[in-house]
């Protein structure tokens, strides 16, 4: 099953971007520019940069990335400039730079991007993607991030909720047609067997009403992806916490295809160095997502 950012709630808010199609270079000619990267430079150990020919890219000298810009903090399109932005997007941005080439993004529906890949479309595909026996069998995976599931409750815990367990006869905020959801209907179905209250559950889209929903008390807590329970964690850090443990948990890997198998190992090489030489911490704390990070 696809985690909650790929369900109606996350498309009825970004619905206006649902036939947006966009591809942006760093470069000259580029009509918007992504982030610039550090320096630019490959990784000292790194004995060359990706070639500008290489027959892993579709384009010379272009690294031609499939995203899913409707998933923040990790990849969405910023409302006011319309550039790709996220964790996703920084990171992806970095290594391309650091193999010597420019990044182009597009834009794509989720459930394409392992198509996209293996046919060629793009080279390679970032996007809060799970790493699972099923895609393995069929694209090569970097992995770089760890997604889960976690509760959002105002900040101080008032109600001392630290695991799903404690929400029995509480009101929860969750996004609609997710695996959240789900795992709040087994809970509170447990809840009942127990002889306490059900879970009352609100459907709450788009996801940034997460945090009126808690403030003006129309929730008590909520329980979402790991990433946006972070990200609100830092972002209104006087208002909300993150609390209990954190569930659920998978791996999640840049896309590459089995052919690629040099683009790959440069991209595991770049990432080696870039969680090494401090760049991964920062942009992992650039968007708060702590609970995510890869540990040494």
């Amino acid at each position: 099953m696809y985690r909650s950012r790929f369900n109606q709630g996350w498309l009825l808010w970004l619905c206006m971007w649902s036939c947006l199609v966009i591809v942006l270079s760093i470069s000259a000619c580029s009509g918007v520019a992504l982030p610039a990267p550090n320096n630019g430079k490959p990784p000292s150990h790194l004995s060359s940069p990706l070639p500008q020919a290489s027959p892993d890219l579709i384009q010379p000298g272009v690294l031609t990335v499939g995203s899913y810009l409707q998933y923040p903090p990790q990849a969405f399109l910023d409302s006011a400039s319309q550039r790709p932005m996220g964790f996703d997007i920084d990171l992806i941005t970095e290594i391309a730079h650091r193999l010597g080439v420019k990044v182009s993004i597009t834009n794509m529906e989720y459930k394409t991007l392992p198509d996209a890949v293996t046919q060629g479309e793009v080279d390679v595909a970032i996007a809060a993607i799970p790493i699972s026996d099923t895609l393995q069998a069929r694209v090569n995976f970097v992995p770089y991030f760890k997604g889960g599931e976690a509760l959002l409750v105002p900040r101080g815990n008032p109600l001392q909720i630290a695991t799903l367990n404690d929400l029995c006869g509480r009101s929860v905020g969750v996004v609609q047609n997710s695996l959240e959801q789900s795992d709040l209907e087994l809970t509170s179905a447990s809840c009942v067997e127990a002889g306490q209250a059900s879970i009352r559950l609100t459907y709450i889209s788009p996801p940034d009403t997460f945090i009126d929903a808690l403030t003006q008390k129309r929730v008590e807590a909520t329980f979402q992806d790991l990433p946006q329970v972070d990200f609100y964690a830092m972002k209104y850090a006087n208002l909300v916490q993150q609390v209990g443990p954190i569930l659920n948990v998978t791996m999640e890997g840049i896309a590459v295809r089995k052919e690629s198998v040099n683009l790959g190992h440069l991209i595991q090489v770049v990432l080696d160095t870039l969680r090494k030489d401090g760049t991964y911490n920062r942009l992992i704390k650039k968007w708060g997502l702590i609970h995510g990070a890869l540990r040494s």
